[in-house]
């Protein structure tokens, strides 16, 4: 509607311990859940071991009992951004 760039795909990536010694948003393997939910809702992942992990990023040495969920189309919302937009077009609607 704006025509501005809000979101730019980049790809996320979510990388926590196998052995469930940390917890996200207070629960245990984020992972799996993070997969499951993806099932649920159609969005397209992989999993990644951490020989996954090094090949999709190059940077990053992951701990031999990491394991990762990888979303192709995820990326960054720059939120500041789209809630200005937003009052932008509500402004220009009356």
């Amino acid at each position: 509607m704006s025509g501005e760039t809000l979101f730019y795909e980049t790809g996320g990536l979510i990388i926590c311990p196998k052995d469930d010694s940390a917890q996200f948003h207070g629960q245990q393997d984020f992972v799996t859940r993070t997969a499951k939910l993806a099932d649920q809702f159609g969005v397209e992942y992989r999993l990644l071991d951490p020989a996954g992990i090094r090949e999709q990023t190059a940077t990053l040495l992951p701990a031999g009992s990491d394991h990762a969920y990888y979303e192709p189309e995820g990326g960054i919302l720059r939120p500041e951004r789209c809630v200005g937009v937003q009052l932008e077009l509500a402004k220009e609607k009356g």
